[in-house]
């Protein structure tokens, strides 16, 4: 259990000495909590938070897939995808009862499919996950936004 689920969860015990329990602090610590210590809370849980934050978790990762990569939401759900395609047809079979791999590109890949329990999503799937990100963050608008950019300047 992390720490700060363990401290709150022992002032979930009030004295007549302590102020009345901050439910607030015991709401930060849980949201900064990983997925594994939540599903051990489950009870305290619902079944549609799990998956809400299973999904989140799981397109964090998925963008993290995506960096160093150039291109539209189309372009990085297509590489993205064709990864996935590819582990899951070789090593995943071999890792999926396993820790992660030591290679970035397969622990990514790895994870995902771990919070998907090993579903590969669709290119059009992960082309929603893709089409959420920020526009500033320049991983799918850069190259749009250098055409745009171009095609003023010719005029």
């Amino acid at each position: 259990m992390p720490k700060d689920i363990a401290v709150a969860a022992a002032a979930s015990q009030p004295s007549p000495d302590e102020p009345a329990f901050d439910v607030a602090a015991l709401e930060r610590a849980i949201l900064r909590a990983p997925i594994k210590a939540r599903e051990q809370l489950a009870r305290h849980f619902t079944p549609a938070a799990l998956g809400k934050a299973r999904r989140a978790e799981r397109d964090g990762v998925l963008v993290s897939m995506t960096i160093g990569r150039w291109g539209d939401a189309k372009a990085l759900a297509q590489a993205v995808h064709k990864d996935l395609i590819r582990y899951t047809a070789s090593a995943w079979r071999f890792d999926q009862d396993r820790a992660a791999p030591f290679d970035e590109k397969h622990t990514l890949a790895h994870r995902a499919l771990k919070l998907s329990d090993g579903a590969v999503l669709s290119e059009r799937s992960l082309r929603r996950v893709f089409a959420e990100l920020p526009k500033t963050s320049g991983l799918t608008t850069a190259r749009a936004s250098e055409r745009r950019i171009g095609r003023r300047e010719d005029l």
